[in-house]
């Protein structure tokens, strides 16, 4: 009986070789064909890829170099024109900006001049209280030094390079 009993695992055996052969099969079959769909999937793709690569060949084929090149020249003078004119309008600015500065400077002094005018018969208890104000230059040199102060803090740094 003990040899009876070993012979059913060699049906057992061959059926789940087989079946795992199958499986084998079937996977591989599967797989081949995926690698078939990709295949005429990537053909597909080369194909618009080439006609899309003839189509921009051609136009570049009708692109005039002089002319290509006149108008990169030209944009560059029109580069150069937009930056001085940015530049023309920076100065402008900080001109307005600076006689806006001299006008407000202009009326504080006179409305010290007019204070110290109506004032002058005022009690010097209450002339302190209008002493207060803020302190400006009062000379000519350090109206123009503060005036250049501000343009310098205004102005863009410039750094020395090799000019070529």
């Amino acid at each position: 009986m003990a040899i009876l009993a070993q012979y059913w695992m060699i049906p057992l055996g061959i059926a789940f070789v087989g079946a795992a052969l199958t499986l084998f099969t079937i996977w591989q079959m599967r797989h081949r064909q995926q690698n078939k769909l990709a295949l005429r999937v990537l053909a597909g793709q080369r194909r618009l890829l080439g006609e899309e690569i003839d189509e921009r060949m051609a136009d570049l084929s009708q692109v005039d170099e002089p002319d290509l090149r006149q108008r990169i020249q030209a944009s560059f003078g029109f580069v150069d024109g937009l930056h001085v004119g940015a530049l023309e309008r920076q100065a402008h600015l900080q001109n307005l900006e600076d006689l806006a500065h001299l006008q407000r400077h202009k009326i504080t002094i006179l409305s010290r001049h007019l204070d110290s005018a109506a004032h002058e018969s005022v009690p010097q208890a209450e002339q302190d209280a209008y002493d207060e104000e803020p302190d400006l230059p009062q000379t000519r040199g350090g109206i123009e030094d503060d005036l250049l102060d501000r343009i310098s803090q205004h102005a863009p740094n410039k750094t020395k390079g090799p000019r070529h």
